[in-house]
């Protein structure tokens, strides 16, 4: 029995990932790499090794058995739109299509294919800053699926190729709610550390040694955390309930840099809700330096 054949289209960092880790393998193959734009297009051709097409949509689309869109959440829609319009999925092999998207279900992502093939989500659970680190991490990511079940053996295949683990993902909010999450531990992490950046330099530490002396705190902080599980990963005066250091610190901010002292005592209420095994009285004067309300579920 041939192999299913794959056709990734949208030649961006997680696109060009894939079709890398594909282009060598049997099971399933890659049948092509498709960009918008040449410039795209000529990158992923050095990475994968294979010739990326650019421009129209070519005809070699209608080869695969699978179709995969890897392109940004907004743009989805109208590239599915346009390769159903073009003829492509209904009258060639296509029995699959799959979006790489995490907040939108494949069945609003892909409204317009709904009823016409099976469809479903393959999202990539990493923060992806170029084609090549991405090619790197994917074999060790989870990838989450959901969608109509022939589509979802569909991705779980893909990802069992790439080299990624698979888990299913919730439904009707719940993948709204999973995105988010994935957001705060990821880009809002990286905001918190330009925050801090910003705060040492106004600290008087000079900007080229900055990045060198908050790394390792960074790291420490990634390890500990599944290391370590919630409460024990967390540290600093919260965790300690030190609450004369918060206070001197969240006034040192207001005066000092407006900008952060709101994100500031945001992050003491999140740090206060991680630490459960706080006095009732430090926890609540906790809050009230950080201008957070009781939460009345709280024991």
């Amino acid at each position: 029995m041939v192999a299913p054949g794959v056709y990734v289209v949208g030649a961006g960092r997680v696109g060009t990932a894939m079709a890398r880790l594909l282009a060598p393998g049997e099971n399933p193959r890659l049948i092509g790499l498709w960009s918008l734009t040449e410039e795209e297009a000529q990158a992923a051709t050095e990475l994968v090794g294979v010739p990326c097409a650019h421009g129209p949509f070519p005809a070699d689309i209608a080869r695969a058995e699978w179709v995969v869109i890897s392109v940004t959440d907004p743009a989805v829609a109208s590239v599915a739109g346009a390769l159903l319009d073009a003829g492509l999925l209904r009258t060639g092999s296509c029995r699959v299509v799959l979006h790489c998207g995490g907040f939108r279900p494949a069945a609003e992502a892909l409204k317009c294919l709904v009823g016409h093939l099976p469809v479903g989500t393959l999202h990539p659970l990493l923060s992806v800053a170029s084609p090549e680190q991405a090619a790197r991490m994917l074999p060790q990511a989870h990838m989450g699926l959901e969608g109509d079940p022939e589509a979802v053996e569909a991705g779980r295949s893909i990802a069992r190729a790439l080299g990624a683990s698979t888990f299913n993902l919730p439904q009707g909010e719940g993948m709204g709610l999973y995105h988010a999450a994935a957001v705060m531990a990821s880009n809002h992490a990286v905001a918190l550390w330009d925050g801090s950046r910003r705060l040492m330099e106004q600290a008087g530490i000079p900007g080229d040694q900055v990045m060198g002396i908050l790394t390792p705190l960074l790291r420490s902080t990634v390890e500990n955390v599944p290391t370590l599980g919630l409460p024990q990963a967390l540290t600093g005066p919260v965790r300690r309930g030190d609450v004369e250091t918060v206070a001197r610190q969240a006034a040192l901010l207001r005066r000092r840099a407006p900008d952060l002292w709101r994100l500031y005592l945001a992050g003491t209420r999140a740090a206060v809700a991680a630490s459960p095994d706080l006095t009732e009285a430090t926890r609540q004067a906790l809050l009230d330096i950080a201008g957070g309300d009781p939460d009345p579920d709280h024991p």
